[in-house]
Formats: structure tokens, sequence, C-alpha cells
């Protein structure tokens, strides 16, 4: 049944566009870094800017409805 009530909150919240900065972020650092914008390339970036990126990513999930109303599998 938890698995139907968070499909349910996936499929009523959708992520759509809400990963498009982080993506852009991301494809704006491999340009600069003349690298293909794949995610192996990580490896290949400078720790600031992974740090960037992971930031990015962490303000862009925080904002998503959907990760405010599934519970954390942690508690």
């Amino acid at each position: 049944m938890r698995n139907e009530s968070q499909s349910k909150v996936i499929e009523d919240n959708p992520i759509g566009n809400g990963l498009d900065a982080f993506r852009a972020s991301f494809n704006s650092i491999c340009e600069g870094a003349s690298i293909s914008s794949t995610p192996e390339v990580l490896e290949q970036l400078e720790q600031e800017d992974v740090q960037d990126l992971a930031s990015s990513l962490l303000s862009a999930l925080q904002i998503l409805s959907t990760t405010r109303l599934l519970p954390s599998k942690a508690g």
C-alpha cells in the first residue's frame, strides 16, 4: 500500500521542468571545461564545479513539491 501511495504522490506532482536550472548549470560548466555533458565527466571537473553542481541539485530538489511530500526512508 505504501508504494501505491508514493506512486500517487509522484504521479500527482511530476518533476516537469523542475531540474532545468540544474541541467543548465551542468551544461554550462561542461561547456566551459570543453567536455561533453554526460554524468561520466563528473570526475573530470574541478572540485569547486562539482560542489556548485551539488548545491544547485540540492536547491532544485528542495523546491520540488514531490520531495517534500514523500517520506524519508530514514524515518
